[in-house]
C-alpha cells in the first residue's frame, strides 16, 4: 500500500519489507529525502523495531542521473551511508538503475 504519495514520496510497505521512492530533481529534493529518512528512523525508533542496515540500499535509477550524492541512516549513535547499487533482486524481480533489462530471469 502506497503513502505519503501527498508529499511527493512513495512509500509502500509488504509484510517486513519497505521501498521508499522519491522523484529528485533539485538539492531541496535531496534534503527532502534524507528528512524522509530521518523520520522513518525515528519511527523505528520509537515502536523499538530492528533494521536490517545490510539490506538497505539507494538505486538511482534513470539514463542521466546524478548518483553522486549519499544518504545516511542513524544507527548506534553515528551515521551510516546508505550503499549504492546498480541493480537489485526483489521477488525475483532484477531492477537496474539505467532500467535496462539486460539481466535474464531464472526459471524453476
Amino acid at each position: 500500500m502506497p503513502i505519503f504519495a501527498d508529499l511527493g514520496y512513495i512509500f509502500f510497505l509488504y509484510a517486513d519489507d519497505a521501498k521508499l521512492f522519491k522523484h529528485i530533481k533539485t538539492p531541496e529534493d535531496r534534503s527532502s529525502l534524507q528528512d524522509m529518512f530521518n523520520n522513518v528512523q525515528l519511527w523505528i525508533d520509537k515502536w523499538q523495531l530492528s533494521l536490517n542496515f545490510n539490506k538497505c540500499v539507494a538505486v538511482y535509477y534513470g539514463r542521466h542521473i546524478d548518483n553522486t550524492h549519499s544518504y545516511l541512516l542513524h544507527r548506534h549513535g553515528s551515521d551510516m551511508v546508505i550503499q549504492k547499487q546498480h541493480s537489485f533482486k526483489d521477488l525475483g524481480v532484477t531492477f537496474q538503475a539505467d532500467l535496462s533489462f539486460n539481466k535474464k530471469p531464472s526459471c524453476r
